[in-house]
């Protein structure tokens, strides 16, 4: 795959990951992937209280905070990979976690135009990491008039924000525009609930799953998608591959968790959509194919050793088998049908025209309809909360921000 010169820069080789600022001040390279995991996971419980303190809700309203928080997820995608790209350019040694949690969220949140007051987020870094101590109260505001003085630990905490920004634009290069897998997943997997009705001529079988099993359906694509791509967030591989390559290598992942299979079988049944990923990644019966299988078979070993390192967790890698020795079983079988693609499946629930008689494949428009009613009310989540909420609140500072961008679509609802 093709990479602009600006993706280029921060998709890093595995051996640059022992050859960090922080690898040079003393950090040895599990420390500092465990230190960037917590950095990450701070700033998810930051967002939460933020979003809590934002819209006067208290600590039992926990199913409203996580309802709110289910727009702020492509927040949390460009908050994780600015911690990653951060300490690739900066020692954990000069900007501990505290400082960088709250900078990064603070910038993420302008990036997504997810509208989160500073103050907000400085007095809940204080509630986290100064909680109790004398002269870093939270700055409480319930009347303007009559607004009570800045604690100094307050203006501390939020001139080392403002300050901490500045130097993370620049050890950013300013470049701010992260693609993100959830979204490309989440796209490429728009048809799939329709190859359910198409049905192979030849051996009269169904096609996703050829009749036996779980079908792997767009709905439960998204419940899985989400989960697996937060918890990869977590460990480097945001900055060791291309988001295309995340997001296929995660359906792969799903398709084996789902059958309980090696991940090389499911490997081989993602490869017959890897069109739909825009990848030269092609199903083949020796085995997948294409100038980007090196790249995905090397996303998928990386899965499998930060699960090992507890980067991610274990859950995730649970009902995966391991590999065989041989390797994948030759010929290997399509999963989702031998004359069937997902691009013959439209997202509106309609089929293009067969290759072979020009006749429809998926049945009647009645049945058509009612898949993609199951399909919409499966997903839920999927696809009716692709339109974020705006919460209220407004930026308090300014900085360099890129393009307004089309909302993200936000996953079902699971753990933030």
């Amino acid at each position: 795959m093709r990479l602009r010169p600006s993706e280029q820069q921060w998709i890093f080789p595995k051996s640059a990951l022992s050859h960090t600022p922080s690898h040079a001040d003393g950090y040895s390279l599990e420390s500092e992937f465990r230190s960037r995991r917590e950095c990450i996971r701070d700033i998810r419980s930051l967002l939460l209280r933020t979003i809590q303190e934002t819209n006067g809700l208290n600590v039992d309203d926990s199913k409203r905070t996580h309802k709110l928080a289910q727009h702020f997820r492509g927040l949390l995608t460009v908050c994780a990979t600015l911690v990653h790209r951060f300490y690739m350019r900066r020692s954990l040694k000069d900007f501990g976690i505290p400082v960088v949690a709250g900078t990064i969220l603070w910038m993420a949140s302008k990036i997504d135009e997810s509208s989160l007051k500073l103050r907000y987020i400085v007095n809940n870094c204080l509630h986290k990491y100064h909680p109790f101590e004398e002269g870093y109260t939270p700055w409480i505001i319930k009347d303007v008039e009559r607004a009570p003085a800045q604690s100094a630990g307050h203006s501390e905490f939020e001139n080392s924000i403002v300050n901490t920004e500045q130097i993370a634009l620049e050890a950013l290069c300013f470049d701010l525009d992260i693609e993100q897998p959830w979204v490309i997943l989440w796209k490429s997997v728009k048809g799939l609930d329709e190859l359910s009705g198409v049905e192979d001529r030849k051996s009269g079988e169904k096609a996703n799953g050829h009749g036996s099993g779980v079908k792997v359906s767009e709905a439960l694509v998204t419940a899985l998608g989400w989960p697996i791509l937060s918890e990869i967030s977590l460990s480097p591989m945001p900055i060791l591959y291309p988001a295309s390559i995340i997001a296929f290598a995660t359906f792969a992942i799903i398709i084996s968790s789902i059958e309980s299979v090696p991940l090389c079988q499911g490997l081989s049944a993602a490869a017959e959509l890897g069109d739909k990923f825009h990848l030269g990644v092609r199903f083949s019966e020796e085995g997948p194919v294409g100038n980007d299988l090196e790249m995905v078979s090397g996303c998928l070993e990386s899965f499998r050793e930060y699960v090992k390192m507890e980067l991610i967790s274990f859950d995730y890698g649970r009902y995966i088998l391991p590999d065989p020795e041989g390797g994948l079983s030759k010929p290997a079988k399509r999963r989702f049908g031998p004359n069937s693609t997902v691009e013959e499946a439209s997202s509106d629930g309609t089929t293009k025209k067969g290759k072979d008689d020009g006749k429809e494949q998926s049945g009647s428009s009645q049945e058509q309809a009612q898949r993609v009613e199951r399909t919409k009310r499966g997903a839920e989540e999927g696809e009716m909360a692709s339109r974020p909420q705006a919460v209220t609140g407004g930026a308090e500072h300014s900085a360099p921000t890129p393009q307004s961008r089309p909302a993200t679509p936000a996953p079902p609802d699971s753990a933030v």
